[in-house]
């Protein structure tokens, strides 16, 4: 049987690497009912946590927002 590798999860690289790239600031969001699910539901499609898949979403929102 192969063995999969998982993707990282847990806590994001803290201070071992470049200054830029460090993520440190805590934003927090309130949602309601329906978009919480509908959050879990995009998280669920990428097998990331919950907090990962919220980060992804403001990261790549942003990029397009320059």
């Amino acid at each position: 049987m192969a063995t999969r590798q998982r993707k990282r999860m847990g806590r994001p690289p803290g201070t071992g690497g470049p200054q830029e790239l460090v993520r440190r600031h805590r934003v927090v969001v309130m949602l309601n009912d329906g978009e919480l699910d509908k959050l879990q539901r995009i998280a669920d499609s990428m097998h990331s946590p919950l907090g990962t898949a919220a980060y992804e979403l403001v990261a790549r929102g942003l990029k397009r927002a320059k």
